[in-house]
């Protein structure tokens, strides 16, 4: 077994769920489906359910046969981390250590559902060229301890947004709690104070997901209950804040710097 194999498979049995195997092999479509709905996706993308208890993948959806080109059934935990780039392997094996230790070792159980873990790494499509894809996952299911059963994990190809990696790591809370963005997981342990800070506010940063997905103006001030004015508004300061011509440069240094 590769070293970055074996290293994530460390990290999950260094924090083993006490639950059958038939208990995180079935998950609930519609949380998959209201997770889904709560992660900002720029481009096509597939997800895989991570089962913790067997130390493989439960599923992964179709899409990924047009965006790989691998068959769904076929795809094992052996076959992710061979598709990522050489290089970035040691990087992804160290982003889901950091992420084991913030989740179990850091945060209250009742918290840990309510984070994402946001990285990029290249994986390898199936003519042999490599995209960069960033990934996005969230726990699906926890013990009574609360350690993770099950978990979801959205790989979304965002090379037509960005190419250059920054090689960081984001833990975003989606209920409104702090976010602890820019980490390296090189330095090899979570520390809760060395955390990164937006140049943006947290309301240009919601503004600014909403651009990156199409959204008007309109459409914006009618989700955050503001006039288009405002958005534009924000829309100005995001660009002069992230010193970028355009809003598609903005989105696009936001994705690389791991803040939306």
């Amino acid at each position: 077994m590769r070293a970055p194999q074996k290293l994530v498979k460390s990290v999950w049995e260094k924090y083993p769920p006490t639950t059958k195997d038939k208990d995180a092999a079935t998950f609930d479509k519609e949380l998959v489906l209201q997770k889904l709905g709560s992660i900002f996706c720029p481009g096509p993308f597939f997800f895989m359910v991570l089962d913790f208890s067997r130390h493989e993948t439960s599923y992964v959806s179709p899409q990924i046969v047009e965006i790989l080109g691998q068959d769904s059934l076929d795809w094992k935990l052996k076959d992710w981390i061979e598709s990522i780039h050489p290089e970035d392997r040691d990087f992804m094996a160290k982003c889901e250590w950091l992420v084991g230790e913030f989740l179990f070792d850091f945060l209250s159980p009742e918290l840990i559902m309510t984070y994402k873990s946001v990285y990029c790494y290249r994986m390898r499509r199936e003519d042999g060229s490599y995209g960069l894809f960033m990934q996005q996952a969230m726990p699906l299911k926890i013990d009574g301890r609360g350690i993770v059963i099950s978990s979801i994990a959205i790989l979304i190809d965002v090379s037509h947004l960005n190419t250059v990696n920054n090689y960081r790591l984001s833990l975003i809370s989606m209920e409104n709690g702090r976010d602890y963005l820019g980490l390296d997981p090189y330095k090899g342990s979570f520390e809760a104070d060395s955390y990164g800070c937006t140049p943006i506010s947290s309301r240009e940063r919601e503004v600014l997901t909403f651009l990156a997905e199409g959204d008007s103006l309109e459409e914006i001030g009618e989700k955050l209950f503001i006039s288009p004015t405002t958005v534009r508004t924000h829309r100005n300061n995001i660009r002069r804040k992230l010193d970028c011509q355009n809003i598609g440069q903005a989105v696009a240094k936001a994705i690389r710097e791991g803040w939306i």
